[in-house]
């Protein structure tokens, strides 16, 4: 198995996060390609959760 990593940045509105990116990577590497590709360090939220798992 193999796990699925979700991209999420955005930026905090009324007391809550509001979430403009969110895409999958297959690695931890491609997560963080997404990441520096679309900037995504500037926003105020910039994180990579482990969302699932998917056969090999």
């Amino acid at each position: 198995m193999t796990m699925i990593y979700s991209v999420l940045a955005g930026k905090w509105e009324d007391g809550e996060e509001n979430i403009k990116f969110a895409d999958d990577a297959g690695t931890m590497e491609d997560a963080q390609r997404i990441i520096q590709e679309n900037k995504l360090y500037t926003y105020p939220i910039c994180r990579v959760e482990v969302t699932g798992f998917k056969a090999a």
